[in-house]
């Protein structure tokens, strides 16, 4: 028996021990002008072939989507972005929702701009230092409390100066904080643990 068209598919991706022969094919029956019919004789496989039959990914992506608690995501490309080699997939795992929140707060809700002043409380944390970076982007004033070990470490690490940086522990920076702005106080103040910081703020 002559087998008129035959075709290599993959019947479960990740494994090449579903790869079978299928007969028949998709194509029309009738050529059109400009087709020809040619009888395959050899083929080549490059290394993407195969990373799609083995499912090996070629890309390594952070993925911004609902429903991501799972082993497999979709989502549109305009939620996908490419990790930098020297990133893990656990430090980008603790990027979107601290970045995204630091976002929301100080540029959604809060319209902090330029030159404007910022008291962030607890800044050892990482939407704490989050909502640093992103106060440093727009080029506002940034006072921070701290426990008294963590100063120079946060100083060091963000590039703050050492007069806007207080500790925690002391209630004393908001007097600080008032002289070094004219009285005026922070314009504006985040607070993401301790309640005592925010009445005394």
């Amino acid at each position: 028996m002559r087998i008129e068209c035959v075709s290599l598919q993959a019947q479960k991706l990740g494994s090449f021990d579903g790869v079978t022969w299928v007969e028949g094919s998709k194509d029309p029956a009738f050529l059109d002008d400009h087709e020809i019919e040619a009888e395959v004789m050899a083929m080549g496989l490059s290394f993407n072939d195969v990373a799609c039959a083995m499912e090996i990914a070629r890309d390594r992506v952070v993925v911004l989507q609902k429903g991501s608690m799972a082993n497999k995501v979709r989502a549109p490309t305009e939620r996908v972005y490419r990790l930098p080699s020297s990133m893990s997939f656990l430090g980008a795992a603790t990027i979107p929702v601290v970045c995204t929140t630091a976002v929301y707060s100080l540029i959604n809700i809060a319209n902090l701009q330029r030159g404007q002043s910022v008291l962030i409380h607890s800044a050892a944390g990482g939407l704490d230092q989050a909502c640093i970076q992103i106060a440093q982007h727009v080029g506002a004033e940034i006072y921070i409390t701290v426990g008294s070990n963590e100063k120079d470490h946060i100083c060091s690490r963000c590039g703050l100066l050492s007069d806007h940086v207080f500790s925690s522990t002391n209630p004393q920076f908001a007097d600080q904080i008032r002289k070094q702005t004219g009285r005026r106080g922070a314009d504006l103040i985040i607070n993401t643990i301790i309640k005592d910081l925010l009445n005394t703020s």
